[in-house]
């Protein structure tokens, strides 16, 4: 209703109409008999009845839930502009962990194609991943597969568009809710906060548990916002059983509002076992089913990272300081104002809403607790992030990927921080820093996520360039001189790897096929490199125990390969050499010449600042780039498996049989 029309309307003198308070769900709009005007008196008389019943009769705001009447999108309107965004992650934005490949992308293109390599926590000894996890995407994978039986690259990139969509369907979830529960300019704050955070970008289109229990946990917050618990608590087992087992700790807020505002802790008890039921059942079935033994992975992920001697320190130690550049590379100027949400929101409450008289105050500030009910949804938010914080700041272990989970509530509060600071500055008739602050937010985050497309994108243009080279010159390839399966090598480069989705199956001129098999060279890292998956049928080659295998990161020699039985070499060329990592497009140009080249930053001669965000004119000429290489060789590569005409005439039937 217009602001303008409120003044018409006069208030009914039966109060006995105001809605009784319930914890199911958003409130409805009032009445037309209790819209009114305001009086002194009434207004004293709000503020009685918004501490008694706040969730009944108020948003964050506002009195009454029809007094927000500031613009709202439509549906339809933030659903095109939620998957535009989040589609354009899927397509732009790279891989920049390799354990989203070895350990996600590598099993699901095992259980589609058939091949795949292995990393120890597949092992059955070890056993601290979940195949359930991987089959929820693998089977739309396959499906995917049927319609694009030549590309297995437009399969990655559709699976990638799915796993996107999730989460722009848990984002609208979210920002319905904050529009019906806390305000509809919050909700308008959340959205562009949302699809423009670069942390977002890089997070919703991650085939990793985090970004899955990012997903999950976000619809499950809006589900407790909304008063629906028992799709709050499954959302939390889906997050946390075939997700990520620390997910569980966003989890708290949920268990809160059933144990002290609901005080139902029989339906807490009863929530959680219909939970564990649906989500635990399915997942010992799949894992007792691949792994040939009862196996439950999210136990063994927690007894691994927090029981173990080595789990928590063994990999990516780093610094407090870590998480700390990690926030402000993501979030900028948001990585300091979600700080404010719970602060500005209590100020703004007790300048906005009438203080009843008989309330306690200090510092102009009134005392109740019930008069700032209204701020429950923001202080389990920020709870949230407190808890997630407080964990994973104290592990030695720290990875981009484990602040996934919390980055829709950093949205979150830093929307309402935004609304809180424009209607401070409304109040005491000051300019609004609101906008200004938004405008900088989308400015230095489209700098870093294009710095990121254009810096790093080299990798994946120059493996999708592969297959348009094999295509392209079919006619001058011949394999029979070739490996079977033809051997792409990789040496310093092999934790840029972006899956086997990225190795074709060839055909040379004489309608020959080889399959593709990524080879390892060795280089100055010194850790456990995965290795393929034994050849077979399922599902005794997930239950077999991996020879040279081990959970301490201990150097397996019996992975890497001379350089003469690679048919292609996969480097990045820089003016830095060692014996194990040469410059093989200067050093062995006798039997290797570069076929596909593509710019790739080098990080550690550029300057720090124009790296991590494009300034135009500036980060051109204080970046410097190497050239992303895949090499062919020349002579053909020593023949490892000879076939017969016969053979291969068989093999080739039975491809186009199977095709």
């Amino acid at each position: 209703m217009p602001r303008n029309n409120l003044s018409l309307l006069r208030r009914t003198a039966n109060r006995g109409d105001r809605p009784v308070s319930t914890d199911s769900g958003p409130p409805s709009p009032l009445p037309q008999s209790m819209r009114f005007r305001r009086t002194t008196s009434e207004e004293e008389q709000d503020a009685a009845a918004a501490a008694a019943e706040p969730l009944a009769c108020s948003k964050l705001f506002f009195s009454r839930t029809d007094l927000d009447v500031d613009w709202l999108p439509t549906n339809g309107a933030v659903l095109k502009l939620l998957f535009s965004l989040r589609l354009t992650s899927a397509l732009w934005s790279g891989i920049s962990d390799c354990d989203e490949v070895f350990n996600y992308w590598e099993p699901m293109h095992l259980l589609i194609y058939g091949d795949g390599l292995q990393t120890w926590e597949y092992s059955p000894l070890y056993a601290i991943r979940s195949w359930l996890y991987i089959w929820l995407h693998a089977a739309p994978g396959k499906a995917t597969s049927v319609l694009f039986p030549h590309s297995k690259i437009a399969v990655w990139v559709t699976m990638r568009c799915g796993i996107a969509s999730l989460m722009a369907i848990a984002d609208f979830a979210m920002y319905k809710v904050v529009a019906g529960r806390l305000g509809v300019s919050i909700a308008r704050f959340y959205l562009v906060i949302s699809m423009f955070s670069v942390g977002m970008f890089i997070s919703s289109s991650a085939f990793i548990p985090s970004s899955f229990a990012m997903a999950f946990n976000t619809i499950s917050m809006a589900a407790l916002f909304s008063g629906q618990m028992l799709v709050s608590t499954l959302c939390v087992a889906v997050a946390s059983l075939v997700g990520w087992p620390f997910a569980a700790l966003l989890g708290a807020p949920t268990v809160i509002t059933y144990l002290f505002s609901l005080r139902r802790p029989d339906r807490f008890i009863l929530h959680s076992l219909i939970a564990l039921l649906l989500v635990a059942t399915p997942l010992l079935i799949v894992d007792t089913w691949y792994y040939g033994k009862r196996v439950m992975a999210p136990l063994n992920i927690v007894m691994y990272n927090i029981f173990s001697s080595h789990g928590p320190d063994l990999y990516g130690t780093e610094p407090l300081s870590y998480y700390i550049k990690n926030l402000v590379l993501n979030w900028n100027i948001a990585s300091l104002l979600w700080l404010g949400a719970l602060p500005l929101s209590a100020v703004v409450s007790a300048l906005v809403f009438p203080i009843h008289k008989t309330m306690k105050k200090m510092a102009g500030m009134p005392m109740s607790p019930s008069f700032y009910r209204r701020l429950f949804p923001v202080a389990l938010t920020l709870l949230s992030i407190a808890l997630w914080f407080l964990v994973f700041f104290s592990q030695p272990h720290k990875e981009e990927r484990f602040l996934f989970p919390v980055f829709p509530l950093l949205a979150l509060l830093t929307a309402v921080t935004l609304d809180a600071l424009n209607r401070l500055a409304t109040h005491f008739s000051l300019p609004s820093p609101s906008y200004w602050l938004l405008g900088i937010f989308i400015l230095i985050s489209t700098s870093r996520a294009y710095s990121l497309h254009r810096n790093y994108s080299g990798t994946i243009d120059t493996y999708k360039s592969f297959t348009d080279y094999l295509s392209d010159n079919r006619q001058n390839l011949d394999f029979s001189i070739r490996n079977d399966p033809l051997s792409v090598c990789v040496g310093k480069e092999w934790h840029r790897f972006p899956s086997s989705f990225f190795l074709p199956d060839a055909v040379d001129g004489h309608g020959r096929v080889r399959p593709m098999r990524l080879r390892f060279l060795r280089s100055e890292f010194r850790g456990l490199l995965p290795k393929y998956f034994p050849d077979g049928r399922f599902p005794a080659r997930t239950r077999a125990i991996p020879s040279e295998m081990n959970d301490e990161n201990r150097e397996e020699t019996t992975r890497y390969v001379p350089l003469d039985t690679c048919d292609y070499v996969v480097d990045l060329e820089t003016p830095d050499r060692t014996a194990l990592e040469p410059n093989y497009g200067k050093e062995h140009t006798t039997i290797l010449r570069p076929i596909i080249r593509n710019s790739f930053l080098l990080a550690h001669r550029s300057h720090w600042l124009l790296r991590a965000f494009f300034v135009p004119f500036l980060s051109e000429r204080n970046c410097e780039f190497g050239q992303y290489t895949i090499y062919e060789r020349i002579p053909p590569t020593v023949v490892t498996k000879r076939r017969s005409q016969s053979a291969e005439e068989e093999e080739r039937a039975a491809r186009h049989e199977e095709l």
